[in-house]
């Protein structure tokens, strides 16, 4: 396992990029609940995203534009309306993750921590230094 970290870089500003790259699309489904509970046509507004994704997918691939051009296009879609406000809120990235933060801190704490204390002497002749 050293062989396979050994060298690893992890780029946050990339991650960060990628997900602003789809956080846009993977409210869809939320943004349709939303609207269905203010009594929009679940059929109709679910074209209705189609078709401003696609476009949105279009200007994206194309003309290089931001994945906001999404977001916008449903902010400025009166259509919409009921959800202006919050399409914002549903686009948080940590809606997302479900209880992924507490398992790999409960993984860390309770498994590799443990595995970790119990081979140093064999991960010190790859690594000077593991921090969790």
């Amino acid at each position: 396992m050293a062989f396979v970290i050994k060298g690893l870089n992890v780029y946050p500003k990339i991650i960060q990029k990628r997900i602003d790259q789809e956080i846009p699309f993977l409210v869809v489904e939320t943004i349709l609940i939303e609207m269905v509970n203010h009594g929009a046509n679940r059929s109709e507004c679910h074209e209705k995203l189609r078709v401003l994704s696609m476009n949105a997918a279009k200007l994206i691939k194309f003309e290089g534009l931001s994945s906001q051009v999404f977001t916008d296009s449903i902010k400025s879609d009166e259509y919409f309306k009921p959800v202006h406000d919050v399409v914002d809120k549903f686009s948080d990235p940590q809606l997302f993750i479900g209880c992924a933060k507490f398992q790999v801190d409960d993984y860390l704490q309770n498994v590799v921590k443990k595995v970790l204390s119990e081979n140093q002497q064999h991960i010190s002749k790859y690594s000077s230094r593991i921090v969790l």
